[in-house]
């Protein structure tokens, strides 16, 4: 009907998956994948997880099928 408006949502809008870095280092973490055990560790420290660890996450995390055909990066890159 005119005049409603659609909640905006990325999948269903473009058909990509929306990737938040916060959400793919903590499922990382969860994993216990390589990468994640060394976000870990930073971040038990209390330190800032490095560019390097995050990139790894996001490389690992785009390789999975429903990204073959894009995604949208939410949180990267960090200022």
């Amino acid at each position: 009907a005119r005049g409603r408006r659609r909640r905006w949502s990325p999948r269903g809008s473009v058909g990509v998956p929306q990737l938040s870095t916060g959400d793919m280092l903590r499922a990382a973490v969860a994993e216990g994948s390589e990468v994640g055990k060394r976000a870990q560790a930073v971040m038990e420290s209390g330190g800032l997880v490095s560019d390097e660890i995050v990139v790894g996450i996001i490389a690992e995390r785009v390789a999975r099928p429903d990204c073959a055909k894009g995604f949208l990066l939410d949180g990267f890159p960090r200022t």
